[in-house]
């Protein structure tokens, strides 16, 4: 093979960062479109884990109402991904990129919030797992209806998450009130 042909994919990750720090990455895929999909729905998943809702048995209005908008956007980046063209990438194909992936979800009292980031991350993971993320753009028919099933579902939660809380008496707090905000919450405190 040439000198200038590449034998491995190019690898887009970003330097000094906890996976790319010559370690392999944690997962990785090829589609930017994936890639883009992925980091909105980490980002979801860090919001439902540190939200107020996340320490009792009631999703409040508030962060129903930011739930409802986050989910929203997964709904308008995947429109705007089938209603774009797919790009031919001759020279950039394959590109490895590296997946930031949310770690140490913490624990909480929410049933309604640790269902939600349950289905928020098999949602993720189907999608950087499935054949789309081997091409360089796009979303297949297979993976797509996948991702609205998913985006489906965590809405008919959403749907119903306000209809009652529950009283645990006997067994909460189960945990101490998860912390607000955070500076890095994809650092693992390397």
């Amino acid at each position: 093979m040439p000198d200038s042909i590449p034998s491995e994919p190019i690898c887009v990750c970003e330097e000094n960062t906890r996976w790319c720090d010559g370690n392999p990455p944690i997962l990785y895929t090829y589609n930017h479109d994936v890639q883009s999909l992925s980091d909105k729905i980490n980002r979801f998943i860090i919001e439902v884990g540190l939200s107020e809702s996340a320490n009792i048995h009631i999703v409040n209005e508030f962060d129903l109402a930011r739930f409802n908008a986050y989910l929203e956007g997964i709904r308008v980046m995947q429109s705007w991904i089938n209603a774009t063209p797919q790009l031919d990438l001759p020279n950039t194909y394959p590109r490895k990129h590296c997946l930031a992936m949310v770690q140490d979800v913490p624990t909480m009292e929410s049933d309604a919030a640790r269902m939600l980031i349950r289905l928020l991350e098999l949602m993720r993971d189907e999608l950087i797992r499935g054949q789309s993320s081997r091409a360089a753009s796009g979303l297949n028919t297979f993976d797509n209806t996948r991702l609205t099933s998913t985006i489906d579902k965590v809405q008919a939660l959403l749907d119903t998450a306000t209809d009652s809380g529950m009283d645990y008496p006997n067994s909460s707090p189960l945990t101490s009130v998860v912390g607000s905000g955070a500076v890095n919450p994809l650092s693992t405190g390397k």
